[in-house]
């Protein structure tokens, strides 16, 4: 079902405290979906607090290389091209800032080709995050 064919959604008042989502289906078949307007008026109340509160506890960086989101997202995409197309693990070892294991030497020399300005150190340490970052995802379940 596409977009242009969504089922029709009518929002049906019982009291000025409950109200329903009823979603009709082309069959003629609906599913409802109940929900208490004050509880949920309230929660956003207090959503709103929590990241007002949040927001003044937030670390601005002035000094320090910044992270790279397009960074992250590479390794993270690399890494799972290596393990879906060869079946092993992403082992990532280096010696001096370059890589010597085969899936780093693959995710550093594929970006080398993309960009070939980007320090080969901080793809290295972006692959490190990552492979720690995993370990210890491993490590709580």
């Amino acid at each position: 079902m596409d977009s242009g064919d969504a089922p029709p959604i009518q929002i049906v008042t019982l009291d000025d405290k409950l109200k329903f989502i009823r979603v009709i289906l082309p069959d003629g078949e609906g599913s409802d979906i109940t929900f208490n307007q004050r509880a949920i008026s309230d929660a956003l109340v207090h959503f709103e607090a929590f990241a007002s509160a949040a927001q003044k506890n937030l670390v601005t960086r002035t000094k320090g290389r910044r992270n790279s989101m397009s960074l992250r997202l590479w390794v993270r995409n690399i890494e799972s091209i290596w393990r879906d197309h060869r079946g092993e693990p992403f082992h990532v070892t280096y010696l001096a800032g370059h890589p010597k294991s085969e899936a780093a030497c693959f995710c550093a020399d594929a970006l080398k080709i993309i960009d070939p300005q980007i320090p080969t150190s901080k793809i290295v340490t972006e692959m490190r995050k990552f492979v720690t970052e995993e370990k210890g995802k491993n490590l709580k379940k």
